[in-house]
């Protein structure tokens, strides 16, 4: 599994590895993120042997400061109340490091990403390896636990899989989860309901998913089938309620799509703001003969998409958004960004 791959590939070169990473995560790998007041970035450094550590800093480029525990952990879990970092390494163990105290509490069971956060910090989930002592069998279970590592509560996954950084959403006062299954690139939308799994799309065409701050709602998009005629589609579902509307979203986009004649070879991501108001859309492009990865933002409606960055590889790391939506972070080349969502203000913050 994910981190069986990734203990073979630790002796290779680090950019080898962030594409490899980058092609078994599928579209949602993103390692930097903000603090929960937005005011740090934590951020995967690494050697020349491609080992991981993790490090914060702040979001002008001061403070730096390096997790020395975290080393050999490229997955990094911010708690909601900005107190502790979730770790976690190619041995599939995961550790609890605290901030005030830069004390570090390892957890017993093996456990894989991906990870989430309950909304006050008191517990986690992820996936729990279980192996049968006789024949050596692994099974999975999307499992939650406390702050110690005991597990609360179990839903056996059977033959799905998720990716290292596919979604993966607690939902806020309740036990139940909400996520997304990468399988050989058909992606699904599945929630846990009553210790049981439900499937709420049945697509395989997801390119995207977020949670919507402060609500039970979660957004996912759709790329279309002829990206010449339809970019993509989104829906909004309420995990209380188990509906699921279609948002109001045009088919095409001036600058993506405009004609039948222009349109994107595919798209490669799509990443929400946390208050659902905006999305940053990478799309593959041909220009010249050449493949080229272009980033949008624009609002969910549709409106004021702007050209935020192009590269001829995708980004080591995807995007991700500050609390308040108004900034990203990524990285690409090794170096870590920060830029305004209207595409302005992009600076790197600092080089590995």
């Amino acid at each position: 599994m994910f981190w069986e791959k990734i203990a073979m590939l630790n002796r290779w070169g680090k950019s080898l590895i962030l594409m490899v990473l980058l092609c078994m995560s599928g579209q949602q790998l993103s390692a930097q993120s903000f603090s929960p007041d937005g005011k740090q970035i934590l951020f995967p450094r690494y050697d020349p042997q491609g080992i991981a550590m993790q490090a914060i800093v702040n979001t002008d480029g001061t403070g730096l400061m390096e997790i020395l525990q975290s080393v050999g952990c490229p997955i990094a879990k911010w708690s909601p109340n900005g107190k502790y970092i979730l770790l976690s390494n190619a041995k599939r163990e995961v550790k609890i490091y605290t901030l005030k105290t830069g004390k570090t509490q390892t957890l017993t069971h093996p456990i894989e990403p991906p990870f989430v956060w309950r909304e006050d910090s008191s517990a986690f989930a992820g996936v729990l390896i279980k192996k049968n002592k006789f024949t050596q069998i692994e099974t999975r279970e999307l499992c939650r636990f406390d702050r110690e590592g005991y597990p609360m509560g179990r839903v056996p996954l059977h033959d799905l899989q998720l990716a290292s950084q596919a979604p993966l959403y607690w939902i806020p006062n309740t036990d139940e989860l909400v996520f997304m299954t990468n399988e050989q690139a058909q992606m699904n939308v599945y929630v846990t309901d009553s210790m049981q799994l439900r499937k709420v799309s049945s697509s395989n065409d997801l390119v995207g998913m977020g949670q919507v701050t402060g609500t039970t709602d979660v957004i996912w998009a759709r790329k279309g089938a002829n990206l010449h005629y339809i970019l993509m589609t989104l829906y909004r579902f309420n995990t209380m309620l188990t509906s699921v509307s279609r948002l109001n979203f045009p088919e095409r986009l001036p600058p993506l799509n405009p004609d039948p004649r222009h349109a994107p070879d595919s798209i490669f991501s799509v990443k929400f703001s946390p208050d659902g108001s905006h999305l940053i859309v990478i799309a593959l492009m041909s220009e010249a003969g050449k493949k080229i990865y272009r980033s949008y933002t624009l609002k969910i409606d549709g409106s004021e998409v702007t050209a935020f960055d192009r590269y001829a590889t995708p980004p080591d790391f995807l995007y991700n958004w500050s609390p308040d939506g108004k900034q990203l972070t990524w990285m690409w080349g090794m170096k870590l960004m920060i830029g305004n969502v209207d595409g302005t203000n992009k600076v790197k913050i600092f080089t590995n």
